[in-house]
């Protein structure tokens, strides 16, 4: 039960921290955005990780055991953190919830590789339903409005200016795209960040093998993907300029959704201290309950269109990651 609890306020926090980053994301670029999380994050972990005695620890545990969580802070932080806020900027807050549904897919039988945690016929079922609302969200427009106008023709695409991701590339919201290949498109970034997200829970569960506590090895985690992106902005001449942004709403936005994120990241290290990798992965799919659902009432629904059918594939999300909860423990 303590995995469950755990898990389940992992899910309540990166919701609302969704929610924070699409309303940052209108006034600050992608990279920097990111960067400011995994700072807030970052800091919120140095107070716990000195009063449990975090550098003790670490000169007790074994040096390649270590490894594993700044790797881990890498794919999870710079990889599917950036690629998440990327789909947050590009699709908005729910839809990116819902694509990164995907992550048990992953993480499920990654586990199974490299961790020998046993399959069975529910948990794959379960995963399946997952995967399947994922599928009716990735191949539906945003909203249920027509696509056509009054004459017969199509309607030019409605773009809304945003900042720009870590490439330059403009972002926007389109609220028509050409067809499902178009949207699909749209949803390769969360989709990416499913990947990344659903390999890192092996790494995890790896390196706690030689350090037996989450909190000093997110703090190591994260202070690596830290200074992975202080050498990013750095060397594309973005870091200075980001110091007089951040009293900007942008950055404050992002400054809250940093905390959040620190805090969900540990109650996800923790729960896979109590419980296996696919739980875990499945259970954070409740977040969908407060990007779906909220979405639209706290941010507006011009910033955070929902279709009908984005709501029934996140209804299908739940109902795959209930299946996994009550009867796929191995």
């Amino acid at each position: 039960m303590l995995g469950v609890f755990w898990s389940l306020a992992m899910a309540a926090l990166f919701g609302f921290s969704q929610l924070a980053s699409r309303k940052g994301f209108t006034d600050i670029a992608v990279d920097q955005g990111t960067f400011i999380m995994i700072v807030v994050s970052t800091l919120m972990m140095v107070i716990p990780f000195f009063w449990f005695n975090g550098p003790a620890l670490i000169l007790q545990a074994d040096l390649i055991g270590l490894l594993y969580f700044p790797l881990a802070g890498l794919i999870h932080f710079v990889g599917g953190l950036t690629l998440t806020n990327i789909s947050i900027a590009r699709v908005g807050a729910a839809r990116t919830s819902s694509l990164i549904a995907t992550t048990p897919l992953f993480a499920t039988f990654l586990a199974a590789i490299t961790l020998n945690e046993l399959l069975n016929v529910p948990l794959v079922v379960g995963v399946m339903i997952v995967i399947a609302g994922v599928r009716l969200i990735a191949v539906s427009p945003p909203t249920d409005e027509a696509e056509t106008q009054a004459d017969g023709s199509s309607p030019e695409p409605v773009v809304e200016d945003q900042p720009t991701v870590p490439d330059g590339v403009r972002l926007g919201i389109v609220a028509n795209s050409n067809g499902p290949f178009g949207l699909v498109g749209e949803s390769t970034f969360g989709l990416l960040a499913a990947l990344s997200w659903g390999f890192t829970p092996v790494l995890i569960k790896k390196g706690l093998e030689s350090l037996p506590s989450p909190l000093i090895g997110l703090t190591l985690a994260m202070a690596s993907a830290g200074l992975v992106y202080i050498v990013i902005l750095a060397q594309r001449g973005r870091l200075a300029p980001l110091f007089s942004e951040l009293g900007q709403p942008g950055a404050l936005w992002q400054i809250g959704a940093g905390a959040l994120v620190g805090l969900g990241t540990l109650c996800r290290w923790i729960a896979l201290s109590f419980t296996t990798t696919a739980m875990v992965t499945t259970l954070s799919r409740a977040s969908l309950l407060i990007t779906v659902g909220l979405a639209g009432k706290l941010l507006g629904h011009e910033l955070e269109p929902i279709s009908g059918k984005v709501r029934w594939g996140a209804v299908l999300i739940v109902i795959g990651s209930v299946v996994v909860v009550l009867f796929g423990r191995p």
